[in-house]
């Protein structure tokens, strides 16, 4: 029976790093994603088509994102990988801030694109530090750490975004340093109704109690709740 083989020790710095990198993966998921939820705000706020929308939100982040994959993977190859990724973490973080400020299509479109660029970095340069700082009987492990950032991204970015959106439907303007007042624009919609029915009789008649026609009112139809059309510089 063969020996086995003792697991080389692990620094602390391989698991910090491995740490940053999956939280580097969460927040990229989350700017990516987070889009999805503003689908139709956008679109009433940018006066926006579905294949404009559609355009915008995946054609404008997936031709650069995937485009760029050889390229990076090329240069990761071959120079350091930490300023990339830093470099491209610091990137998207902006261009998804510029998504939120953008008042035209335009605007939108190449700060998605920015995104798009930005994450691309990531997925080429992590494996390849990963790889370069565990063992490889750790190597496994290590990797899917890493990739359990995608599905926490995923996850966070459906229950925070909504969580978030209601907040700033029912939130008053707020002041940000730089950026300015911030409201969001209520879509506002017609007041409650109500509708009155007259109940016939057998015969098709109108029936009636002491010369009046007999009516009932039905509850009154709750209003839909405010949208958040997007955040408006003031």
């Amino acid at each position: 029976m063969l020996a086995r083989t003792p697991i080389e020790k692990t620094s602390w710095r391989s698991w910090l790093m491995l740490a940053l990198l999956c939280l580097a993966f969460l927040l990229s998921l989350v700017d990516r994603l987070l889009l999805s939820l503003m689908v139709e705000p956008i679109k009433a706020d940018l006066d926006l088509t579905d294949t404009q929308i559609g355009l915008i939100q995946g054609l404008a982040f997936v031709v650069l994102y995937s485009g760029l994959a050889i390229p990076v993977g090329r240069y990761v190859d071959r120079n350091s990988r930490i300023p990339l990724v830093s470099g491209g973490v610091a990137l998207w973080s902006l261009m998804t801030a510029a998504c939120g400020l953008s008042s035209t299509p335009l605007a939108l479109a190449l700060g998605r694109a920015g995104v798009g660029v930005g994450e691309s970095t990531l997925a080429p340069a992590a494996p390849s530090l990963i790889a370069d700082s565990f063992p490889k009987a750790r190597l496994g492990l290590a990797m899917s750490i890493f990739a359990l950032g995608a599905s926490l991204g995923a996850g966070l970015s459906l229950m925070l975004g909504g969580a978030i959106t209601h907040a700033l439907e029912v939130s008053g303007p707020i002041s940000l340093p730089v950026v300015g007042t911030l409201q969001a624009a209520d879509a506002g919609g017609p007041p409650p109704t109500e509708i009155v029915c007259e109940q016939g009789d057998a015969k098709g008649g109108i029936a009636s109690s002491k010369g009046h026609a007999n009516q009932t009112t039905s509850p009154t139809l709750p209003q839909s709740r405010p949208a958040l059309r997007w955040y408006k510089l003031q």
